[in-house]
């Protein structure tokens, strides 16, 4: 499909308002294209915890002018110390070789307060605003346009439990970016035999007011246990991100997993270090969030037609690795720097998402497989192997460890 002979004939509508789907349309106003994201909530969430920006996410926000406005809203995490909770700290690295090369080390931010500054950046730059209360209900293709059908959710019905929505706009677009998550209408349209798959963990995630010690002020502290492991980082002045993670059977299993998750984090981790007791019960500044832990299994192709995945939507990973968010950020800039680059030589968007996903894909892939394979490896329950593990996580010098992030926060376009 031909995007056009002049710039106003071609439309594109990203679903999902989120930190990839907010990056992409700055990243096509950027490279001269305009987009209007459409976000199923009916305002920007004022809760949803704690992101860890890192340095490949970073970079790409320097490109689009954002990176300062990200360090002011946020907090610099400068070192990673891994933990056993016994026994103590498995590795300390220090990032700040990464800031002399890449500008940035690790960005502690609030996902709102993020996206609040990526959506006012968008409207402040391009006059337009993400139109909330669009939840994507139906997708249909024809005659080279995209037909989209948005809806409000209204609740569910109280006799059958359904979801009910109420009809607010269809438009008719020529290009559909479909960034709206784990759970992607947009992809279910494009592969709807396609499922997520439960990782068999649960997680907790909660900011809390408080303050940690001097030595851990600009530190990201990971604690590993039996089948659980527990996070945390001083994400503001005064304020203190954590999330715990803990195996848990799936919702089929209910008996088992209301035992396994019984009690929640104050029972499920008062074995770990003192810390983390003060952390769990200290005054929360927002609500906590508790979710389970989902990935995709990786996808053949990205995109069909005039509609492409990006973010979660494409990829979903468990968060590991802290790379969800900036994978996503990665995908946005490669999507928008593809789609100018095809619509100024007059090709296709085909060409364009061919070109995206052979730039971003392989990446990306390898970051859902290595961040399945962290999870596993830090909830091991046998004692001898969490002693072998250990013992390996020791003896690793820094610098090989220091070379994999270093690959990992590495721009390849």
């Amino acid at each position: 499909m031909s995007l056009g002979e002049t710039k106003a004939d071609w439309e594109v509508a990203i679903v999902g308002g989120g930190v990839g789907g907010l990056t992409l349309a700055l990243a096509l106003h950027h490279f001269g294209l305009k987009a209007t994201v459409y976000e199923a909530r009916p305002r920007l969430s004022e809760a949803g915890a704690g992101l860890w920006i890192s340095a490949n996410a970073m970079q790409v926000f320097k490109r689009l002018d954002l990176s300062q406005d990200i360090v002011d809203a946020g907090f610099e995490i400068n070192t990673i110390d891994l933990r056993d909770y016994k026994s103590g700290t498995l590795k300390k690295l220090d990032l700040l070789p990464l800031r002399e090369k890449y500008g940035h080390c690790i960005i502690a931010v609030k996902r709102a307060t993020l996206c609040s500054l990526l959506a006012d950046a968008l409207e402040r730059r391009s006059g337009t605003a993400v139109k909330f209360g669009h939840s994507c209900r139906s997708i249909t293709v024809r005659d080279k346009k995209i037909s989209i059908l948005f809806g409000s959710y209204q609740g569910c019905n109280a006799i059958t439990g359904a979801e009910v929505y109420t009809d607010v706009d269809t438009i008719s677009v020529d290009c559909l970016v479909g960034a709206d998550g784990l759970r992607s209408a947009v992809r279910g349209h494009l592969f709807p035999d396609c499922q997520s798959v439960y990782a068999g963990q649960s997680s907790w995630r909660k900011i809390v007011h408080g303050a940690l010690d001097a030595d851990l002020k600009r530190t990201s502290v990971e604690i590993w246990g039996k089948g659980k492991r527990f996070g945390f980082s001083q994400i503001a002045e005064n304020e203190v991100y954590w999330y715990a993670t803990v195996d848990a059977p799936s919702a089929v299993q209910p008996k088992h997993r209301l035992l396994a998750l019984e009690g929640g984090p104050p029972r499920i981790f008062q074995d770990f270090p003192p810390v983390v007791q003060y952390l769990i019960n200290s005054p929360p500044l927002e609500p906590e969030v508790h979710t389970d832990i989902f990935d995709l299994r990786p996808l053949p192709q990205w995109y069909q037609g005039p509609i492409v995945l990006l973010g979660d939507a494409a990829h979903a990973t468990t968060p590991n690795m802290g790379q969800g968010a900036a994978q996503a950020v990665e995908d946005a800039y490669v999507l928008a720097q593809s789609l100018a680059q095809s619509h100024r030589r007059g090709g296709t968007l085909e060409q364009a998402f061919a070109q995206y996903q052979a730039t971003r894909k392989r990446k990306a892939d390898t970051v859902v497989r290595k961040s399945n394979t962290f999870g596993r490896m830090a909830h091991l329950k046998s004692g001898i192997w969490r002693e072998f593990r250990n013992a390996v996580i020791r003896m690793t010098p820094n610098d090989v460890d220091m070379r994999e992030i270093d690959h990992l926060y590495k721009l390849n376009f």
